[in-house]
């Protein structure tokens, strides 16, 4: 049964993405085709994007999925196999459909948006940062099991830094303070994270934000900052 969806109006929208995705963009039709989906297109349409290896075409696939209301969970494969794609519009919202996906299913996932506190482009580490911030206790949980399991030179950072981020206790906040203000940007990243997730518990972490001495650290933190004050004054 029609669930208020356009069949026709989508197959020609999928079809036209296809055959020119420039145009479709431009022609602001990304926002028609989300619509239909919202009103209930079936999902499998979606998915046959990603089968496509346009760059273009992905662009507005993973866009797409990133802005699920529900079933963002079914592109998580997707997500991952995208993850690493050198088009950083398409790793960033790779980043968003994993997070999403993970807060219910295969939570040790969520360690490949970890990944990106690495990544040489600050709008993909500064967004992984955010999301660091707001991970789960069980995203962290097995990331910090995913992470124990690897032999790269940043895995002793990420576990040490999970294991910080986990422990129950919040009194002693030098360790926070020496990750924070590290010359090594990973470091520095999880020490401010850990800082912005204890601030609610003990408003003393947040001084540690001002030790930071890398600018891209800084203005990840300040952004996550304006977001959440944002959030509040609604």
């Amino acid at each position: 049964m029609n669930a208020g969806y356009d069949q026709a109006a989508a197959d020609r929208m999928l079809a036209d993405l296809v055959a020119n995705p420039s145009a479709f963009k431009e022609q602001g039709r990304t926002l028609h085709l989300l619509e239909q989906f919202f009103r209930g297109l079936p999902l499998i349409h979606l998915h046959r994007l990603f089968l496509v290896t346009d760059r273009a075409v992905l662009q507005v696939a993973i866009w797409l999925a990133s802005e699920l209301a529900e079933g963002v969970e079914q592109f998580l494969d997707e997500a991952i196999t995208l993850h690493d794609h050198p088009d950083t519009w398409i790793r960033y919202f790779s980043d968003n459909v994993i997070v999403r996906a993970t807060a219910s299913v295969r939570h040790a996932e969520f360690s490949r948006v970890l990944e990106h506190l690495e990544d040489d482009d600050r709008r993909i580490s500064g967004a992984a940062l955010r999301y660091f911030v707001n991970a789960t206790p069980q995203q962290l949980l097995t990331a910090l099991e995913h992470f124990k399991k690897l032999h790269t030179a940043s895995a002793p950072i990420h576990v040490a830094a999970l294991r910080e981020a986990l422990s129950p206790a919040i009194a002693d906040l030098g360790a926070v303070e020496r990750m924070a203000e590290s010359e090594v940007r990973l470091q520095s990243m999880y020490g401010a994270g850990i800082a912005i997730r204890r601030a609610n518990d003990e408003p003393r972490a947040s001084e540690i934000l001002d030790v930071i001495h890398d600018t891209d650290v800084s203005r990840a933190v300040e952004r996550i900052l304006r977001i959440r004050a944002a959030a509040s004054a609604r």
